[in-house]
């Protein structure tokens, strides 16, 4: 990222360096600073956008590589075979992930504007532990469309069926839009939701045993610490609580929870 924008910054002083010169030859030599101010910063502005443009581009760009590079790695993290010992700590791949998540932030806070602070979401703290939840989420609870309409339980067989369809939409696995809002909240939110859906996906097909059932829980509970501050935590949450379910659906038998303190005292 930091090479790509040193390429843009790099191509803008060379298109500044020939204009100048073009100018110059115009006006048959005469100096640009006899040039009106307003011509001269039109310019200026213009190209400035130009830069921006090519820069937010680079970043989109930089971010369905750095997601591309998660799902695989991902999708290796759930292949891994059986672990037999006690869960001690954090898989080092969620370690590293959360890490990058920063760089991306700081690589998008240094292209993009400043972005209010919201106070009353910084105020709030996040829940450390993770509930175990083998059924996921309920039927009773309020399904969300994929319009934003929130519609009630479902009470006829018909209704039954779109919120089985929205289900199966929503969980599907979605990369990164061609164009993305260039905002911090909403790029790191994007991301986010694509590194929990590939997760989701993974654990369709993954055999756990107990002690791998237990790091998953270990790590989903570091992922909802971390990721509390880019995506919304109902939407976390539920990803999370999906995860958890599908995971212990595919399971040879029924496991027990990693004990929440157990979790609390790991992370601390």
């Amino acid at each position: 990222m930091v090479l790509s924008s040193e390429w843009a910054k790099g191509v803008i002083e060379s298109i500044f360096s020939m204009y100048s010169q073009r100018l110059f030859n115009q006006t048959n030599g005469i100096e640009i600073e006899s040039l009106s101010e307003h011509e001269i910063n039109r310019v200026a502005a213009l190209y400035s956008q130009k830069y921006q443009k090519l820069a937010q581009n680079l970043l989109g760009k930089y971010c369905h590589i750095k997601v591309l590079e998660f799902t695989i790695s991902i999708k290796g993290y759930m292949i891994k075979p059986c672990i037999t010992e006690q869960v001690i700590r954090v898989s080092p791949l969620f370690v590293q992930i959360v890490q990058e998540l920063e760089q991306i932030s700081n690589d998008v806070k240094a292209n993009l504007k400043t972005e209010p602070v919201d106070t009353k979401k910084k105020s709030l703290k996040p829940t450390f532990t993770i509930a175990h939840s083998r059924q996921g989420t309920s039927q009773n609870e309020l399904a969300r469309s994929k319009t934003g309409v929130v519609k009630k339980s479902p009470t006829s067989q018909f209704d039954n069926l779109l919120t089985t369809l929205d289900t199966l939409f929503d969980e599907r696995l979605v990369f990164l839009p061609k164009q993305l809002e260039l905002k911090r909240t909403a790029i790191l939110s994007t991301i986010c939701k694509c590194i929990l859906k590939a997760l989701l996906e993974s654990t369709r097909t993954a055999k756990l045993g107990q002690s791998d059932y237990h790091q998953l829980q270990l790590d989903l509970a570091y992922i909802k610490l971390n990721y509390w501050d880019f995506l919304e935590e109902k939407i976390l949450e539920k990803l999370i609580d999906q995860v958890l379910a599908s995971a212990s659906v595919v399971a040879d038998e029924e496991y027990s929870p990693l004990d929440s303190l157990v979790i609390d005292k790991i992370l601390s």
